[in-house]
């Protein structure tokens, strides 16, 4: 009877230490990077409203849907590392900035419709760049991973580490737009620590 309490105590403890190392290392996990230190990055930053501008000329009709959901909408600059053709005539601006950016797996224009949220699954060793473009004022389009929200704003860039599944979230009355540039997590690493 004792050898079953003890047993019981034991696993309990064991129980506690294991959730509280969970705990931790959430703790001590980065989610979240400035742009502020990658000097090619900042070509982006400083250029946003140019930005801005050749994605507001685009139209739902450019952009395709890659869920049935018709909550997010994607228009394709750079796909599996290589140029989209199509782009070329309809985003010379930021196809001139992308150039000098090495390490792109995928680059593009996102609109996420109002009142939407949509969850995307982890992309291994990834970090994604996020740019706001055409963001609602109303201070309701952010990023979640983890319990942990950045806010999006026009012309506020960020990292975020996509290694990880993450949800966008859109509760505005506005269809928000954003520039969306996902590279290799191992060759950007060194500059963001």
């Amino acid at each position: 009877m004792n050898l079953k309490i003890i047993i019981i105590l034991s696993l309990l403890l064991l129980t506690r230490y294991i959730i509280k190392e969970k705990r931790r290392e959430n703790k001590n996990r980065r989610l979240f990077y400035s742009s502020i230190n990658i000097p090619y990055l900042n070509i982006l930053d400083k250029n946003w409203r140019l930005i801005a501008q050749e994605c507001n000329k685009l139209t739902l009709l450019h952009m395709k849907n890659n869920y049935d959901n018709k909550k997010i909408f994607n228009y394709d600059i750079i796909l599996n590392e290589k140029l989209v053709l199509s782009s070329i005539n309809t985003c010379p601006i930021i196809i001139n900035i992308l150039k000098v950016i090495p390490n792109i797996l995928y680059a593009g224009y996102s609109i996420l419709k109002s009142k939407s949220e949509i969850y995307k699954l982890s992309l291994r060793n990834t970090l994604t760049y996020h740019l706001g473009l055409n963001i609602s004022n109303q201070n309701v389009s952010y990023i979640n991973i983890y319990n942990l929200n950045m806010l999006e704003k026009n012309g506020r860039s960020f990292i975020f580490d996509s290694t990880y599944n993450y949800s966008e979230i859109n509760t505005s009355d506005f269809d928000n737009a954003r520039l969306v540039i996902i590279f290799k997590k191992p060759n950007m690493i060194s500059y963001i620590q």
